[in-house]
């Protein structure tokens, strides 16, 4: 007897399909409008760009149409298996259409409580949680109801394998089990042969590991603290910028910013003013380049820099469109594994894309991209983002304090790093390298210390500490009105935004030997930056030198200033909890879609924010820093309201200058405690590196800076 096709059962399902993605649409745009984001994008030259480019345009089509295959599909598979359920047990028409309609709801509810579950940070899961049930909905009760859902849509399965077998459809049963296992399990990777290893004693691989945001006192775990162990530990290390892509093009091209051009992220790759790069200089030595990352929204690195092969999610202006607004229960079932991986490459381990964000899924990209490997020895950078803002992903959610939060993210990089060293030795790619564990940068949370300078140890008349900005605590209450409690000048929030939070610029580096001699294992106090790694490592090989470098070989100490500069910062960047939207409202306009769909740093706003940077430099036991009248952040008191608030107010420029050794401090440069500083000459030197973007016309007076800056 031939299958029959009500068309009662069919309409229903697709009508009863067609009102729940019309309510998701309805939540995602409820949700965008009333956080100003749909206004903030629809003020902004970006739908313009959109619509009139197809480059970006037709990925937006393309998901489109993904999630209404998605759809179709799922209407499909519904109406075959209550159809074969139907025919196997003899049930009438009316009977059949409510089999449809009751399979269509435990389906739904399985697929939402599988997201609810999995994806805690996704917006259903938040609207099902903490709107519709207050929180009530626990872990217990989603595994409950998965595995009872679960149990009836098998059961459901089972009776049409039956009904299939009756049939006699053999056929059906094997290509589509094979179908199903080839799109949700096959690893094309996995039926590959691993490549041979390139890497020799005199041409070892060199394997570069970064993570985000990774300060070094929060370093725990047993792989971290296995690999520190037994390696060159350089704990006095520091970045010049504090922002990911300034540091690794400071890495990869052994030079501050200044003068390698990209002095903040998201600057068009066009601006890098040196062409020999550390990739492009061990291509010429026989390398194979590779680069991968899992964030690429503010690391733009790649091509431009001399990497063969980049390795990550899919980037541009689609990976902040799609990325963030393809996040519905159907889809997120399916975007970290292969066929997501196909389908949905904006989102497949992509970090940006935090609500769906396996940090797995991004290893496989990196297993799937070392196969790209031709046997020439390997010159591997990789950049993992779980140790950074914003803390979330697959099975997390910040429900605490962002200090809490970093250090469990700390724990899963940890987790992360020992499965990528598994990757890299399954690839004998450990055979004969050497492997450099580092951080881009560091980070400040909100704690005592986080700056160097405290408000006991300023040296001088404590009605001008005032001019410096301060913050409130990472566990203070949000607004509280005890500012002695509450607030202090010791702390600050995020990195790139603040000179004197030498937390955000100090970076982890260990550097190991496998299968080659690096040196016995120690732990080096002398300062050092990442601009060394380069020189030190083609020191160590006996390679040729960058033809430029600012960084030196660290086979031995060195004394030497170091110069650091803030990037581009606002008061909504600062603070323990960061809203997208407001961030996005201040910074949109700074931005600017390519041709290409890339999306960089508008030139012409670029040149006005860099009036606004902080400046400062490190000499011997002293610190001078230079703030700009632009970037001050004040505690204001709001006398009605009995609470602080922090804002951003007009006000001099001035200069705080910091004895390291002893953490006292002073505004005051014509101080009793300056006098024992050499003041002209910090300042002659500092003036000497940055030029012009150091403007000194109005502080400090001509006075103090000398002709002749020898003390």
């Amino acid at each position: 007897m031939p299958l029959k096709r009500p068309a009662s059962l069919l309409t229903t399902l697709i009508s009863l399909t067609s009102l729940a993605v019309f309510a998701q649409v309805s939540l995602v745009m409820a949700v965008y409008f009333s956080n100003h984001m749909i206004e903030i994008l629809a003020n902004s030259q970006f739908p313009g760009v959109i619509w009139h480019n197809a480059v970006i345009f037709m990925p937006i089509v393309e998901v489109i149409m993904i999630q209404f295959i998605l759809y179709v599909l799922f209407i499909g598979i519904l109406w075959y298996v209550t159809i074969a359920i139907g025919e196997l047990f003899s049930l009438n028409k009316s009977s059949v259409r409510s089999l449809g309609i009751f399979l269509w709801l435990i389906t739904v509810i399985d697929i939402l409580a599988a997201n609810c579950y999995y994806f805690l940070d996704s917006l259903f899961s938040q609207a099902i949680r903490e709107w519709l049930l207050d929180g009530h909905l626990t872990d217990t009760a989603l595994k409950i109801i998965i595995t009872l859902s679960s149990t009836i849509l098998l059961l459901a399965l089972f009776l049409t394998l039956i009904y299939l077998l009756r049939r006699r459809r053999i056929g059906i049963i094997l290509l589509s089990a094979t179908i199903l296992f080839f799109l949700l399990k096959w690893d094309s990777t996995t039926l590959q042969a691993v490549p041979l290893n390139g890497g020799t004693v005199d041409k070892p691989n060199i394997i570069f590991i970064g993570f985000d945001a990774l300060r070094p006192d929060f370093v725990k775990g047993k792989n971290f603290e296995k690999f520190i162990q037994s390696s060159i530990y350089f704990a006095n290390t520091y970045t010049p910028m504090s922002r990911t892509t300034p540091s690794w093009t400071s890495i990869l091209t052994a030079s501050y910013p200044i003068h390698n051009g990209i002095r903040d992220n998201m600057i068009n790759p066009k601006e890098l003013l040196l062409s020999d790069t550390l990739p492009r200089h061990l291509k010429k030595l026989g390398y194979q380049t590779l680069y991968a990352t899992d964030d690429r929204r503010y690391n733009n690195m790649g091509h431009y820099i001399g990497f063969d092969h980049v390795m990550g999610p899919s980037t541009g202006v689609d990976d902040f469109l799609i990325g963030d607004l393809n996040d519905f229960p159907l889809s997120n079932l399916l975007i970290n594994t292969p066929l997501g991986r196909w389908l949905f490459p904006y989102n497949y381990g992509n970090h940006g894309s935090s609500a769906t964000y396996d940090p797995d899924s991004f290893l496989q990209l990196i297993r799937a991209g070392l196969h790209q490997r031709n046997g020439q020895p390997l010159f591997l950078a990789m950049h993992l983002n779980v140790s950074g803002w914003s803390y979330d992903w697959l099975r997390e959610n910040p429900q605490e304090y962002g200090v809490d939060l970093c250090k469990k993210s700390v724990r899963r990089a940890d987790d992360q790093l020992g499965k990528l060293l598994n990757i890299l030795q399954q690839n004998h790619l450990l055979d004969h390298s050497i492997v450099v564990l580092l951080s881009d940068h560091g980070i400040t949370l909100g704690l005592h210390g986080d700056r160097i300078i405290s408000a006991a140890k300023y040296r001088g008349n404590p009605a001008n500490m005032q001019q410096v900005s301060a913050f409130g605590y990472y566990n203070a209450p949000l607004h509280g009105a005890n500012f002695k409690r509450d607030y202090g000048v010791d702390t600050s929030y995020g990195y790139g935004g603040d000179v004197l939070s030498l937390k955000q610029t100090h970076s982890v580096l260990a550097i190991k030997g496998y299968g080659i001699n690096v040196g016995a294992p120690h732990r080096v106090t002398f300062f050092t930056t990442l601009m060394d790694i380069g020189p030190t490592i083609l020191e160590l090989l006996k390679f040729p030198p960058l033809s430029f470098h600012d960084g030196v070989s660290l086979q031995k100490p060195t004394q030497r200033d170091f110069f650091l500069e803030s990037g581009y910062a606002t008061v909504d960047m600062q603070q323990d909890n960061v809203s997208k939207a407001p961030v996005l409202k201040v910074s949109i306009d700074f931005f600017q879609a390519q041709p290409d769909g890339s999306i960089y740093v508008n030139p012409v706003r670029e040149k006005e924010y860099m009036t606004g940077r902080q400046y400062a430099m490190m000499a011997g036991d002293w610190l001078l820093a230079h703030y700009p009248w632009m970037t001050q952040y004040k505690v204001v008191r709001d006398p009605k309201a009995r609470v602080v608030r922090v804002t951003q107010v007009m006000g001099p420029s001035y200069f705080v200058l910091v004895n390291l050794k002893t953490g006292e401090w002073t505004t005051e440069l014509n101080s009793s405690f300056a006098k024992t500083a050499p003041v002209s000459a910090l300042i002659h030197r500092l003036k000497a590196f940055y030029g012009d973007d150091l403007d000194l016309s109005l502080y400090p007076p001509q006075s103090i800076i000398k002709d002749n800056p020898k003390e």
